[in-house]
């Protein structure tokens, strides 16, 4: 493993242990076991780990989303698949999570990557979305109900860890794992054959 490997793994090891704020880059330069001076070859600074590591995060998320062109679920059983991939990947970077909010608000970098990884991740919830709909598993729906409903969806999934942290509680794999039933509570009422659920679009009330 190089250098560069080294202080990426042992940063990420640091951060989901400690969180970012306690870990320096001399804490970093000591678990690879290099010089500080060898890590700032690698990188000017801990934001630029930051970045590097959230990179690799939305890298990996990218690969969990199915390769349809655009980009959209099939099938429920297709969305659960997905989303358990992406929990998996969010706890493997679980610092992040847990930390986002302050991390985007203190490095404008980051904010960047961020809102591009936003709008390409709305961009695939809203195919989704018309996906389902033109295969005819959800119900039809009008233009402001799918933005609402895309909106809706990535709330729920980007905002839950930090929702946690910001209640004190602990950010398990459990706790992590609700956060995609909730997007499947949310979407059901919209499926076809789903029409009996109270409230649901096309029910008389």
């Amino acid at each position: 493993m190089g250098n560069r490997s080294k202080i990426i793994t042992s940063s990420l090891e640091l951060f989901n242990l400690h969180g970012t704020r306690a870990v320096s880059t001399n804490h970093i330069a000591k678990a690879a076991g290099i010089s500080p001076g060898n890590l700032y070859y690698h990188f000017k600074n801990k934001g630029e780990i930051i970045c590097e590591l959230f990179v690799q995060m939305s890298s990996c998320c990218e690969e969990a989303i199915p390769r349809n062109d655009p980009p959209a679920i099939a099938s429920l059983e297709q969305m659960d698949e997905m989303l358990g991939k992406i929990k998996e990947i969010e706890w493997k970077f679980l610092f992040f999570g847990r930390e986002m909010v302050n991390l985007i608000e203190q490095d404008d970098q980051l904010r960047e990557l961020f809102l591009q990884m936003q709008s390409e991740r709305l961009l695939m919830i809203e195919a989704s979305i018309r996906g389902m709909i033109a295969s005819g598993l959800a119900v039809p729906l009008g233009e402001t109900q799918i933005a609402r409903l895309t909106e809706m969806i990535w709330l729920i999934s980007i905002f839950w860890n930090p929702y946690l942290a910001l209640r004190g509680e602990p950010i398990t794999q459990e706790r992590m794992a609700e956060s995609a039933q909730m997007v499947q509570m949310l979407v059901t009422p919209y499926l076809v054959g789903a029409s009996s659920v109270v409230g649901a679009p096309g029910t008389s009330p």
